[in-house]
């Protein structure tokens, strides 16, 4: 599991600001000087799961200003899922 921030010097501990992670990309165990972890794009997905609610519960953070920034740089990366016929 990945806290994916910090605020007034704690972890957010709301469900949609931990995610899932695999060993290697939290640097742990087997891969604890191997990590792979990118805080950036684990706070995109985050961000995408908070709702609006969520993230008023944290007024001094600039939320939405961090979710405009990451969505220009992975929104592009998305894949995209085309129907085969």
């Amino acid at each position: 599991m990945e806290h994916c921030f910090i605020y007034a010097g704690r972890q957010v501990n709301d469900k949609w600001a931990i995610i899932r992670i695999c060993e290697k990309a939290h640097g742990v165990g087997a891969y604890a000087l191997d990590g792979i972890l990118d805080k950036q794009i684990n706070r995109w997905i985050a961000l995408g799961h908070a709702t609006d609610e969520d993230l008023a519960k944290y007024p001094r953070a600039e939320w939405q200003r961090m979710k405009q920034y990451l969505n220009r740089i992975y929104e592009p990366k998305r894949p995209t899922h085309q129907k085969t016929a």
